[in-house]
């Protein structure tokens, strides 16, 4: 696990860290969290022998239709087969345990980035991957691979080899990283409907249709990290469809440094077909040997870390000691029993910015939600008593700043429109920790995804108000030069107002596109997606292409479909890849086939927003609303005289 997201102490954290975790464990800090729990770095062992670690605390074990012990039952199974994995390129797990019904792995705590966290620095600092530091670390994980996929009688397979599962440590070491638990994952997830377990852009092609999979996709997979690190680009941006019939191109076609039997090795270990790759990791890393230079070697990568993230390890290395300084005294200060009694506790580790005043001002009642990139709190303004929403970065993207720019854009861009049908930004600072935060009005109302999965299929004039709110805040948005670009129910709330109407506000401007804004605007990112998969364009999806509003055109239009029809898709799949490829090839599923009782005109409205051409879809906002206020007066007209006719 990185020590690259830890992070200055919380005021206000004191009574959390450091905290006990059963018998052998002491919580110092939140790494970060995860689908499946949090991360910590925690200290165990004796009194003058104190060891720091990792841990993961995988969330209470519970899934529809399974009982908890027999989750509990499936985790231990797993983590025994975790824990005998031995390897130096390997994450060694050295413990695994339930508290309560919590499971938790302990493992070694690696000081340094992941992979991907040096790609986005070698972005900003536009520095290349030297030819040596690229070949040292994808030699390295083959042979961790080798030995994994090797290992009698478990038949492992990783299915989830990216960047952000590569761990490479301040002294030249590279370790890969949630072997196993990737596949005790999927087997928890076969019960949910629609989950793809991994990272599509770096998913093998018989991984991401769906079909059987062996450890030669952990190689397509590998070879497509060697692949990016040699052109500095990456094969699938931003989780692109991806054709079996695409020819990948050889990596010295932009960069002139690599030699034609490079080409040939990394183009064969991405062969759509897994008979025509490398039979084994050991075969692919042996192919690589011979281009070794004499930069590629542990020392090597060392240097090039150093160059980049120096000023980090520094401040990383005090900030750990200070923490277990902090937690020996704390142990020390406890009174006998004291540690025993809160073993019991089995509840995960309370939210440390609840209960916090920020800016002298906000006090954090409670979380209420979270999205891609934040958290969000109720609060209260302690001067003037109102409730605001208070919103903050996760803890593992707090050291990333292109993300916390990307953070600051989507508190601009509420307040830079001003809209009543959009939540209003009144105030930005920093946690004492040192996070960026905004406030935002309370919206104390529904969302109305929520809303469609409990009532289903909505009243048309229902759908034709909200749907003409949603346009104006999109039409005042792209006035000023924004595009939301992920428009979707999630991100619509409806307030029931005094006298009785529906008050519509579009939240999460999070990955909203500035036309007029600075180079901020587009960060490269790796296992970024911009967008939700079953809302956006096809140009969303199609990295090549640019985007303008009429992407939100499509998404409101994929809106109103989900409100009239009970939360169909007009692109029905059962993985990302399925839709994607049907955005991009076929046309939407007629509106009528799952409701017939729609006006003509609303029909032909709604099928036209969602043409795969952007030409061919209303060319704006403002056009899109005058449709469908034309639409809703005719359908009250029509009321108004049926009403007449029955009195």
């Amino acid at each position: 696990m990185s020590s690259s997201q830890t992070s200055k102490p919380r005021a206000g954290s004191i009574d959390l860290y450091p905290r006990p975790f059963g018998a052998r464990y002491t919580l110092l800090k939140e790494l970060g969290q995860g689908g499946m729990g949090q991360i910590f770095i925690a200290m165990t062992g004796q009194e003058g022998a104190e060891r720091v670690c990792a841990l993961k605390v995988i969330r209470k074990l519970e899934s529809p239709g399974r009982e908890p012990h027999e989750l509990g039952k499936r985790f231990v199974d797993e983590a025994k087969v975790v824990t005998k994995l031995s390897h130096e390129n390997l994450v060694y797990v050295f413990d695994f345990g339930m508290v309560g019904e919590q499971g938790y792995l302990a493992m070694e705590y690696l000081r340094g980035k992941t992979l991907a966290e040096l790609w986005n620095r070698c972005a900003i600092r536009k520095v290349g991957f030297p030819l040596g530091v690229t070949l040292h670390i994808v030699s390295e994980i083959a042979a961790g691979l080798a030995y994994a996929h090797g290992l009698e009688p478990f038949d492992l397979v990783h299915r989830d080899i990216s960047p952000s599962n590569v761990m490479l440590s301040y002294t030249g070491g590279v370790k890969l990283i949630d072997f196993g638990l990737a596949k005790w994952r999927s087997k928890l997830a076969q019960t949910i409907s629609g989950v793809n377990w991994g990272k599509v852009s770096y998913m093998s092609p018989e991984q991401h249709t769906g079909k059987p999979i062996d450890h030669r996709s952990d190689i397509f997979s590998l070879g497509l990290i060697l692949w990016e690190l040699l052109t500095g680009r990456q094969l699938y941006p931003n989780e692109q469809v991806r054709s079996s019939t695409t020819e990948v191109p050889p990596p010295s076609q932009f960069n002139g440094a690599v030699e034609d039997g490079l080409d040939r090795v990394v183009l064969k270990a991405l062969a759509m077909d897994p008979a025509e790759r490398f039979q084994s990791a050991a075969g692919f890393g042996q192919s690589l040997a011979r281009f070794m230079p004499k930069d590629a070697s542990k020392l090597g990568l060392s240097h090039f870390l150093a160059q980049l993230f120096d000023p980090d390890a520094k401040t990383e290395a005090s900030e750990e000691e200070a923490m277990v300084t902090r937690a020996v005294a704390a142990i020390k200060a406890r009174p006998s029993g004291t540690y025993l009694a809160s073993v019991a506790d089995n509840q995960t580790p309370a939210d440390p910015m609840i209960g916090l005043v920020l800016a002298e001002r906000y006090y954090v009642k409670r979380l209420i939600g979270e999205g891609a990139m934040g958290r969000v709190y109720e609060g209260h303004h302690t001067g003037i008593g109102k409730r605001v929403a208070i919103k903050v970065p996760r803890h593992a993207e707090r050291r990333k700043s292109e993300l916390i720019e990307r953070f600051k854009l989507e508190a601009n861009a509420a307040s830079q429109i001003g809209h009543a049908n959009i939540a209003d930004v009144t105030d930005c600072a920093t946690t004492p920790g040192g996070d960026f935060f905004f406030v935002m009005e309370y919206v104390d109302g529904v969302d109305l995804g929520k809303l469609i999965r409990r009532d289903g299929q909505m009243p048309v004039e229902r759908c034709l108000t909200v749907g003409i709110q949603v346009c104006r805040a999109l039409e005042a948005a792209h006035r000023v030069g924004i595009i939301h670009r992920d428009i979707k129910p999630g991100n619509v709330m409806l307030v029931r107002e005094r006298e009785g109407s529906e008050l519509v506000k579009v939240l999460d401007f999070g990955v909203a596109k500035f036309l007029r804004a600075t180079t901020t605007d587009e960060l490269t990112l790796t296992d970024a997606a911009i967008g939700t998969p079953r809302y956006m364009a096809p140009e969303q999806v199609d990295a090549n292409k640019t985007v303008d509003f009429r992407v939100d055109v499509y998404g409101l239009g994929g809106l109103i479909y989900s409100m009239l029809t009970g939360g169909q898709s007009p692109d029905p799949g059962e993985s990302v890849q399925e839709v994607w490829q049907r955005k991009l090839h076929d046309v939407a599923v007629p509106i009528v086939q799952w409701r017939t009782d729609l006006p003509p005109a609303l029909e032909k409205l709604i099928m036209k927003t969602l043409e795969r051409r952007p030409e061919d879809r209303p060319q704006s906002m403002s056009e899109l609303k005058q449709a469908l206020l034309k639409i809703l007066e005719t359908e009250r007209a029509n009321g108004s005289s049926v009403m007449a006719m029955k009195a």
